[in-house]
């Protein structure tokens, strides 16, 4: 059976992430698994925790990489991102965190969130919030970078057409 077309969005976002291929890798709002899928092929070295608050996003994205799952490169957790901690991820600290138009960013609880990522992650580590939208979504990403406005990151936005992109740095302790 032939898989669907992957997104271009979601190429995109694997080409930006710029994976070394050994990288701790936590994708947030993960829905089907199309993501993973296709960055666990392109670099078989990821260690991979793909999150999404719908269990049957979870349950398909876990049938979808049944075998990274088999091999120990994946795994699959239901759970709400404000409930995301080093209890429930013992995986980290990620060196990759990134989302794909996950609205929770555009939230008042955005900023406990960004900084229970934080929490998350090793010094240096990346963290991406890509978003699509119509031209001028630039301005999307305003409370996005707000939200990120925690001690242990630094942010930046940039618009490319419908895709904007906010990065953000885990700075050093």
């Amino acid at each position: 059976m032939s898989r669907p077309r992957v997104p271009e969005r979601i190429l995109r976002a694997a080409d930006e992430l710029d994976l070394a291929g050994d990288e701790r890798v936590l994708e947030l709002g993960c829905g089907r698994g199309v993501a993973a899928e296709l960055l666990l092929a392109r670099h078989p070295g990821l260690r991979y925790l793909a999150v999404d608050r719908s269990a049957a996003a979870v349950a398909a994205a876990a049938a979808r990489n049944a075998a990274a799952i088999a091999q120990g490169r994946l795994r699959t957790l239901c759970c709400p991102l404000e409930e995301l901690g080093p209890d429930v991820a013992p995986e980290g600290p990620f060196d990759v965190v990134f989302a794909i138009n996950v609205h929770l960013f555009w939230t008042t609880t955005a900023t406990a969130v960004a900084q229970s990522l934080a929490d998350l992650m090793r010094p240096g580590a990346r963290l991406w919030l890509f978003f699509e939208g119509p031209s001028g979504a630039g301005r999307a990403a305003a409370p996005a970078l707000r939200s990120l406005d925690v001690p242990d990151l630094s942010a930046e936005a940039d618009e490319d057409g419908p895709l904007t992109i906010v990065r953000a740095t885990k700075r050093a302790a």
